[in-house]
């Protein structure tokens, strides 16, 4: 993420709350091999372990979570 002088300016204009210091992206191929990754063991302690990590720096309470499908919306051009 860049700060440039239009920050607050975009900001407000859409009624938007204030900055974030950081997002992550996490994503599977499907929800599928999401829940298969959520059921196994190892995934589980390394997800517990993950979690107590992030305690010491996320608020949680204040922290969106979402889920999200990728589209293509202009297909690659230099193959056709």
């Amino acid at each position: 993420m860049v700060s440039t002088p239009f920050d607050d300016g975009l900001r407000e204009s859409r009624g938007g709350p204030e900055l974030f210091d950081g997002m992550v992206e996490a994503w599977w191929d499907s929800l599928d091999a999401l829940r298969h990754a959520v059921e196994d063991r190892a995934a589980q302690a390394a997800w517990a372990a993950l979690m107590e990590d992030e305690k010491r720096f996320i608020d949680f309470a204040n922290s969106p979570l979402w889920f999200a499908e990728e589209h293509v919306m202009v297909a690659d051009q230099t193959n056709a």
